[in-house]
């Protein structure tokens, strides 16, 4: 299983988010009474360029994980990698 999952990418033609993975459940599994494993994502981040857009959004296993940003920053020149912080109730930088 992967450590990160992409649920939404910029397509910088149109400026449009473009929908990749969902994360959570599938109605099957809501309606069996099932844990997806998709419900194991529960940290959102965001990941960003030296201007602040914002590339790519998505959920990762950990808080802090870089995996999605590390994979992604040479194709995209990113820079930085925001994780929701509960305590300030907004996305926080983590240091690279």
């Amino acid at each position: 299983m992967k450590p990160y999952i992409i649920t939404k990418k910029m397509d910088w033609s149109t400026g449009l988010w473009k929908f990749c993975e969902l994360a959570g459940p599938s109605l099957i599994d809501k309606q069996l009474g099932r844990k997806s494993e998709k419900e194991t994502y529960l940290h959102p981040f965001r990941l960003l360029d030296a201007d602040g857009e914002v590339y790519f959004e998505g959920y990762s296993r950990e808080h802090g994980c870089m995996e999605a940003f590390d994979a992604l920053q040479d194709s995209y020149g990113l820079t930085d990698c925001q994780y929701w912080d509960l305590d300030l109730y907004r996305f926080a930088t983590i240091n690279c």
